[in-house]
């Protein structure tokens, strides 16, 4: 496996060889067409995000197919999931995803319909009321640079979501968020 990567790598120097470069394209566009066909969803996976971390494959006309398969690698591996609150967070991250969202597959109008299900369970209706909370406050940091004021805001509003929804999943990454802010709250710096 490597040694198609290192082939891949050595394709964008100027002076590689033609027939390398070729070969390398070639075994990267077989690779591709194959990803979709791979039958376990985490080897499916797997074999997709090892696809995507080559140079300048997001430039490639097959490109889609792969994002493709990546997508529907990780809704079968969501599916499989039996705890809906799980479920529901491996499918609401996914379908927050820029690059669903650029490619915007078919099979996203089911995860939709899909996630509008989940979310009227009981399990999974604070946890979706947490995640858009954190959400709107994590957008909040994002702005605020750093802006020390603002910065107390953002802090103000993870810790909301602490104490809003405790023993949330989403409750403890807004404690973590809410200690990095306040580290940089208190060290000056972002």
């Amino acid at each position: 496996m490597l040694n198609w990567m290192l082939a891949t790598n050595a394709s964008r120097i100027q002076n590689c060889r033609p027939r390398k470069r070729a070969d390398a394209f070639a075994e990267v566009k077989r690779r591709i067409e194959a990803a979709p066909k791979i039958a376990d969803p985490a080897e499916r996976l797997a074999e997709c995000l090892l696809l995507m971390d080559l140079p300048d494959v997001e430039k490639r006309p097959d490109y889609k197919t792969l994002i493709t398969a990546w997508f529907g690698a990780n809704v079968d591996l969501a599916r499989a999931k039996t705890d809906p609150v799980e479920k529901h967070e491996l499918l609401t991250d996914l379908s927050c995803d820029t690059r669903v969202q650029a490619f915007r597959p078919t099979e996203l109008n089911k995860v939709t319909a899909e996630l509008a299900e989940l979310r009227k369970l009981p399990a999974v209706k604070p946890e979706w009321a947490a995640f858009q909370l954190f959400q709107r406050v994590a957008q909040l940091e994002a702005e605020a640079g750093a802006i020390k004021s603002r910065l107390t805001t953002v802090a103000q509003g993870y810790e909301a979501v602490t104490k809003q929804f405790p023993g949330t999943r989403i409750a403890e990454r807004a404690a973590a968020a809410l200690e990095r802010v306040n580290d940089e709250l208190k060290s000056g710096k972002k």
